[in-house]
């Protein structure tokens, strides 16, 4: 008979969580981008992308219980952290961030932090109003060059992140621009007709900021100082 060690026990069932979500985000990334159906029972076989992604919202969610144990912070987190890995993929292949994931981990991941520090329940709604807006003002300003699925996915940042929302923006755009140089330098002024998907760029600073976002916000502070 196999013992689940105490200590486990909560990853281990986050993580055969995190792979039901990743079954149905499997489906959205296959058939989503095409106007399908995406709880049809039916499934098309589509190589070995499904299965990869399981895999890896299942490794996330246990990773995040681990590391945060059972808290209304590790709930947000995994919120932001298992919508990105469809959202990276999708946003990829076809140039799309997907509402039916963006939209409902916003709706957890917002009370979640707000539960998680109640003393300071604003300061997620703050963040989202704000990044999302921000990223909103862009794409007012360049629509070509914004997607308002990136808004979406910004405001989800900041309902997950709070302050640490602004290196991973800042890491976002300087991801960016560097690639948006080096398409300069190979292309010349043709690599303004290239559409370089966004959502990788955020997915990244947001990693970043969950690994580093405190240390990157303090060593801001400290150059203002």
């Amino acid at each position: 008979m196999l013992i689940v060690s105490p200590g486990w026990l909560a990853p281990a069932i986050a993580g055969m969580l995190g792979l039901g979500f990743g079954i149905f985000a499997a489906a959205v990334v296959d058939r989503w981008p095409r106007g399908e159906p995406v709880l049809r029972s039916r499934q098309r076989r589509g190589g070995c992308t499904g299965p990869l992604i399981a895999s890896a919202c299942a490794a996330t969610a246990a990773a995040v219980v681990a590391f945060l144990e059972v808290t209304w912070e590790a709930l947000a987190v995994a919120a932001l952290a298992l919508t990105l890995i469809p959202v990276v993929v999708v946003d990829l292949r076809h140039r799309l961030i997907p509402d039916l994931l963006v939209v409902p981990a916003t709706a957890v991941a917002l009370p979640a932090a707000a539960l998680a520090d109640p003393a300071a329940w604003w300061l997620p709604v703050v963040c989202a109003l704000g990044s999302g807006g921000f990223m909103l003002a862009l794409w007012i300003i360049h629509p070509p060059g914004m997607g308002l699925g990136d808004v979406k996915l910004a405001a989800l940042m900041g309902a997950a992140l709070g302050p640490s929302v602004i290196p991973a923006l800042a890491v976002a755009f300087g991801g960016g621009t560097l690639l948006g140089l080096a398409l300069l330098a190979r292309m010349g002024l043709r690599a303004r007709a290239v559409a370089v998907p966004f959502g990788p760029f955020l997915a990244a600073g947001a990693l970043a900021a969950l690994w580093a976002g405190q240390p990157m916000l303090d060593w801001y502070a400290a150059t203002l100082v």
